[in-house]
């Protein structure tokens, strides 16, 4: 069993090929130990082991039963992080589906030389995240706040509320992982990336900025109908009768333009940040027309 990754940035237009892999064979071994769960309701635990330099996919899991013991084979000289979750009394397509009450453990192990046994794994309970949602100008406190695991825990977490007048929110039952945290409110959105680090097994308050959503002002010569495509959506404009549109609240992302006559060709790609006001000139006349 071999386990190796190349990162490729991949661009428009880019055609890779002839990626080949040398593999030579490498020496395996095992993983085993248990879990200290006293005075833990009934159910499963489940047991993921991931490779800490990217922990965002498992490399095994093993769902640990009333004996309390989990044993992985086949794994890979590396340093690799331990994630524990339950009690479960069932699963879904992401791994354990968690009860109310749900606890938590996690460690990291070194795997050398030889096989790594007699582990003891010790849970606790899930943590309490406070998040504190800052509103600009123009935007309300009252968000809807969500977090999703960076880590794969194999468990389903999807952990969400709505903020109260003054931004504040608490979400329950997470692990001690990190997480990315999401908030957006009427065409409001967030003005950068969140990230929330309970790995130490403690969580302080965060703190989530929103901002009106993006604006792309145009001028467009000739005059004609122009559509604008996002990720998440399409909008089709038509400028005034000086050549002018303008495009509001748009989440952050990545847009392009294109004018809706024959053979218009599209301007360069524009990445919008939340709150940002992009001035563009749409030139769509041919070389000999200008």
């Amino acid at each position: 069993m071999a386990f190796y990754r190349e990162k490729l940035n991949v661009v428009s237009g880019d055609d890779f090929r002839n990626i080949d892999f040398s593999i030579a064979p490498s020496p395996v071994f095992h993983v085993s130990g248990s879990i200290e769960a006293p005075d833990v309701p009934p159910g499963d635990f489940w047991v993921a082991l991931a490779s800490a330099e990217n922990s965002a996919i498992a490399t095994s899991v093993a769902i640990v039963g009333e004996a309390r013991s989990f044993h992985f084979d086949g794994i890979r000289a590396g340093s690799y992080n331990l994630f524990v979750s339950g009690p479960s009394n069932g699963r879904t397509g992401f791994g354990a589906y968690l009860g109310e009450v749900a606890f938590f453990g996690r460690t990291q192990i070194e795997v050398t030389a030889q096989d790594v046994d007699d582990l003891h794994l010790r849970v606790a309970p899930a943590l309490k995240l406070p998040i504190l949602v800052k509103a600009g100008d123009g935007c309300s406190a009252k968000a809807e706040v969500s977090v999703s695991l960076m880590e794969d825990w194999a468990a389903l977490m999807v952990r969400s509320g709505k903020s109260s007048e003054d931004g504040n929110v608490v979400l329950t039952g997470l692990a001690p992982a990190r997480f990315r945290v999401y908030a957006q409110s009427d065409l409001c959105f967030q003005t950068a990336e969140v990230i929330a680090d309970l790995s130490g097994g403690t969580a302080k308050q965060v703190e989530v900025k929103l901002s009106h959503g993006a604006s792309i002002r145009a001028h467009v010569i000739p005059s004609m109908p122009v559509v604008l495509f996002g990720k998440d959506e399409t909008k089709t404009g038509i400028p005034d009768s000086g050549g002018n549109i303008e495009f509001t609240g748009l989440p952050p992302g990545h847009y392009r333009l294109k004018g809706s006559a024959v053979l218009a060709k599209s301007v360069p790609e524009l990445d919008l940040q939340a709150g940002e006001v992009r001035t563009i000139e749409l030139d769509f006349r041919k070389p000999e027309e200008k």
